[in-house]
């Protein structure tokens, strides 16, 4: 037997899929495994089932898998896109995840069993998982089973009311009297246990999630009270260097003094981006202690039905930026746009792991020079959110519709991808209105807010 035939049944890949190399990288603790397709020209729509032509393959992503022995197990794809003449280009379905996770069903399979015999933290730490990698496990388990849920007549509702935790929380308990005859403890138990969790965030709540776990692509983080501090060691920049607050959190001000005193450690302001929807006591124990607001930019969302499609400006050609050649002409369009020094290794670098963790980058360059005209992109998802951000036009090729085309063509193919928001910040009014046009809606605003570096 081949190594590569080994290893496929190892994994559980069958055909049309195979490994094609395998990577064991000893100082990271990883093993990379490297899949393709043998080239199959017909795909099933994800939506209908119907055998579709390969229209084209997404830039590589990547899933963690059950470990092996002692390493870590990274796989790594590039997932085929079907075009349907019913459901237009969708992203197929892969036998290993589901669209909009970053990980294997057997891991997430694993970290389901953990959680049913430990608390979310315990899990998270045994299986090195943040908490809010494992909480998007749990939150799609919920979602596949309330999917599964028939609609029942009920003959007899009790409903009641119980006290949950310390202070004024309480829970509406409602259940089938007929069917569910646990003693009322233990139902608050069970309700507590497995109730609580189970009910979907709201947008804000999961943008906020998703701010705090994508802290950690690329930069130091650090757990400081109610706070995950982040800092990038390779940029000053200050929207590469901020905090994000828990859900709810009313931190001390003995909270804010540590936070204050990491980031001076560093050599870098301390400064925060939350949506005070989902920590309204932030910001007044921050302004107390010396912050002041830069702004409040508001929050954008679109779906796919409300989405407009911008026609493709003329003589330029929109790509998605995979190699190395493609990735430094998109970030030396966005440093140019955004005023930044030189292009960076670290800057290639960065757009390398957003492709390479599961998001996607888009070149915009001219169709007789090669030359880039603009970039943006929307960021490694998680839990069914992502950020399209970095959409940067150089000076001298705007006010063609380049940025309105970015963005559009970035939100639709997050949807298409299996992501639920795709979400945006507009900095400035003009690009609020461009942002409308292309259908999004405001749906929250986001502050940001920082302490000046004494001298």
């Amino acid at each position: 037997m081949q190594d590569s035939e080994l290893y496929g049944r190892i994994l559980g890949i069958s055909d049309p899929w195979r490994v094609e190399r395998v990577e064991l990288q000893l100082q990271q603790g990883e093993v990379h495994f490297y899949l393709a397709d043998d080239d199959k020209r017909e795909w099933p729509c994800p939506e209908c089932g119907v055998g579709c032509a390969l229209y084209d393959h997404q830039a590589e992503r990547q899933w963690r898998h059950l470990d092996t022995c002692q390493y870590r197990t990274i796989l790594h794809a590039a997932p085929p896109r079907s075009e349907c003449r019913e459901h237009g280009v969708r992203v197929v379905k892969l036998p290993w995840a589901e669209a909009n996770s970053r990980f294997t069903a057997l891991m997430e399979g694993l970290a389901l069993a953990w959680l049913k015999q430990a608390s979310q933290k315990a899990g998270a730490e045994q299986l090195h998982l943040s908490w809010d990698e494992i909480h998007g496990i749990m939150e799609r388990a919920v979602e596949r089973g309330l999917a599964r849920r028939k609609a029942e007549e009920i003959a007899y509702l009790g409903v009641d009311e119980k006290a949950f935790r310390k202070g004024h929380k309480y829970l509406t308990l409602v259940n089938d009297l007929s069917r569910y005859q646990r003693p009322m403890r233990r139902l608050v138990r069970h309700i507590a246990m497995n109730s609580v969790h189970s009910v979907p965030l709201s947008t804000d709540r999961r943008i906020q999630s998703y701010l705090r776990a994508s802290l950690s692509a690329g930069r130091e983080t650090a757990r400081i009270g109610s706070f995950l501090a982040s800092s990038d060691s390779t940029s000053a920049n200050i929207y590469r260097n901020y905090a994000v607050p828990n859900d709810g959190a009313n931190p001390e001000p003995s909270e804010i003094s540590a936070l204050v005193g990491w980031y001076e450690q560093r050599s870098r302001v301390a400064r925060l981006e939350y949506l005070p929807s989902a920590a309204p006591k932030v910001e007044l124990v921050l302004v107390l202690s010396g912050f002041s607001a830069e702004g409040r930019l508001p929050v954008m969302i679109c779906k796919m039905e409300t989405g407009k499609q911008f026609r493709r400006p003329e003589a330029i050609e929109i790509l998605t930026a995979q190699d190395d050649v493609t990735l430094r002409a998109a970030a030396h369009a966005q440093n140019e746009a955004y005023g930044e020094a030189n292009t960076t290794e670290a800057d290639v670098a960065r757009l390398r792991r957003t492709v390479q963790s599961g998001g996607m980058v888009l070149l915009a360059r001219d169709l007789h020079t090669g030359e880039p005209a603009g970039a943006g992109l929307y960021s490694a998802p998680l839990g069914g959110v992502t950020e399209i951000a970095a959409i940067g036009v150089r000076p001298r090729f705007r006010r063609r519709g380049i940025a309105g085309a970015l963005t559009s063509q970035l939100n639709q193919a997050a949807i298409e991808s299996g992501i639920q928001i795709p979400f945006l910040m507009a900095a400035h009014p003009a690009e609020q209105r461009l942002y409308a046009r292309a259908g999004f809606v405001t749906c929250s605003e986001i502050l940001h807010i920082s302490k000046e570096r004494p001298g």
